[in-house]
């Protein structure tokens, strides 16, 4: 897909490609119907960015990655949770010097928790779900000598998806699937500042979504929190 995006640009458009990895830091709440915990982990994120002083294609994604509660809350117990993500944006200046662009996209998030024990809410020792959907991005970048500030907002106000539950010796189905909607924000405050080839960023990342069970209306789960990335990127074309 990647090719063919990358092909199917004007020859000016490409200009340059990099790839890189940032290092994120986030910590936040989980909410669910009947209690919620704090939970923060350390992941990296996979980079890739190609394109022009008009049109780029941007990548980003993080491989499953293992966050163990903190066990804080009678609901949930000690759990160890695998989560995914990735997303994917075309975007487009919306002027000459690259100060403002809008983009769209798709976003997968991926992710299965494993409960040591059961609770009298969470009777099913596994869960899991994946949620897909469109994301929209709006972008402001501001020069500042040979640096500069980049602050990004991306909105995904419509996410569906399937949630699975097993593991359950006593209950009746001892698995089962419901479908789930959601919607999700992602807000960042980043300083760059490319030197060579490569290219350093520096800032603060937000981070809110929420699902809910579409037959009963219901909140499945809700994560809210923010955090520092550390990235850096290595220009590999241009």
């Amino acid at each position: 897909m990647l090719v063919v995006i990358m092909f199917a640009l004007p020859s000016p458009v490409r200009a340059r490609t990099d790839v890189g990895v940032s290092l994120l830091y986030l910590s936040g709440t989980h909410y669910e119907s009947h209690s919620s915990v704090y939970e923060q982990f350390v992941a990296p994120l996979l980079k890739l960015d190609t394109g022009g002083s008009r049109v780029e294609f941007a990548a980003e994604g993080i491989p499953a990655l293992g966050i163990t509660s903190s066990g804080s809350s009678a609901t949930f117990g000690t759990a160890t949770t695998s989560l995914g993500f990735g997303d994917a944006t075309l975007r487009y200046a919306l002027d000459a010097h690259g100060r403002y662009w809008l983009g769209a996209g798709t976003i997968i998030i991926d992710q299965q928790t494993t409960f040591t024990q059961a609770t009298s809410t969470s009777p099913y020792l596994t869960e899991s779900s994946r949620v897909s959907g469109a994301r929209y991005e709006g972008r402001l970048r501001f020069p500042v000598s040979r640096d500069a500030v980049i602050l990004d907002f991306a909105g995904s106000p419509n996410l569906w998806g399937t949630y699975f539950a097993g593991s359950c010796n006593h209950c009746y189905p001892a698995e089962f699937s419901t479908p789930e909607h959601g919607s999700m924000t992602d807000a960042s405050a980043m300083f760059e500042i490319p030197r060579g080839r490569s290219i350093w960023d520096f800032g603060v990342r937000f981070i809110n979504y929420s699902a809910t069970f579409t037959h009963y209306n219901i909140l499945a789960d809700r994560n809210t929190g923010g955090g520092v990335e550390v990235e850096y990127r290595y220009l590999v074309a241009r």
